[in-house]
C-alpha cells in the first residue's frame, strides 16, 4: 500500500466519522436533552394526571362552583401545558436544524471565498 493509498483512505475515514459524529451522534444527544426537558416540565403540569381528573372538581369541593373552577383551571393547566411543550419541542428542532446545517454553511462560504 503506498502512501497515498493510505492517506486517501485516512482521509474517507474522518469524513465519515465526522458525519457519523455531527448528524447521528448529536441527533441523539438534542433527543435525549429534548426528553429530560420535556420530562421536567411534566413534573410541573403532569398532563396525564389533570386529564384524567378533568372532570372532577378541585379539592373535592363537589358543588357546582367546585366542577365550574375545577373545569375552569384544568382545561387552563392542559392548555397551557401543551403550548409550552409545543414550544419546547419547536426549540429543540430549530436547534438541531441550525445544528444540522451549520457545516453545509460553512462550506458553501468557504466555496463561495
Amino acid at each position: 500500500m503506498t502512501a497515498l493509498a493510505y492517506l486517501w483512505r485516512q482521509v474517507a475515514y474522518r469524513i465519515r466519522q465526522f458525519f457519523l459524529h455531527w448528524y447521528v451522534h448529536s441527533y441523539f444527544i438534542f433527543g435525549g436533552r429534548a426528553l429530560k426537558t420535556l420530562e421536567r416540565l411534566d413534573q410541573v403540569f403532569a398532563l396525564k394526571v389533570t386529564w384524567r381528573y378533568f372532570g372532577q372538581p378541585l379539592f373535592k369541593d363537589f358543588t357546582y362552583i367546585g366542577y365550574f373552577l375545577g373545569l375552569i383551571f384544568r382545561a387552563s393547566r392542559i392548555l397551557v401545558g401543551v403550548v409550552i411543550y409545543s414550544l419546547v419541542a419547536c426549540i429543540f428542532t430549530a436547534g438541531f436544524i441550525i445544528w444540522s446545517l451549520t457545516p453545509v454553511y460553512l462550506l458553501l462560504g468557504i466555496i463561495k471565498a
